[in-house]
């Protein structure tokens, strides 16, 4: 961020279009809970209240037997 330089901790949001918020922060661990298209959502937010969002889509799919 120009005015804040790299975002950290809770200004970072990542979300799940399925499992909802999964996590803070530049990292987090996710495990997703059912099959389906998964659409993670990262919201960063600095301290002029200024957001960008990016996506990423998981696609789950049933484990094999």
């Amino acid at each position: 961020d120009p005015q804040d330089g790299t975002l950290i901790g809770a200004s970072m949001v990542w979300t799940c279009s399925i499992d909802g918020p999964i996590g803070t922060g530049q990292s987090f661990g996710f495990t997703p809970t059912q099959v389906g298209t998964h659409v993670i959502t990262l919201t960063a937010t600095d301290s002029d209240q200024n957001t960008g969002t990016d996506q990423v889509i998981l696609n789950v799919q049933a484990q094999c037997p």
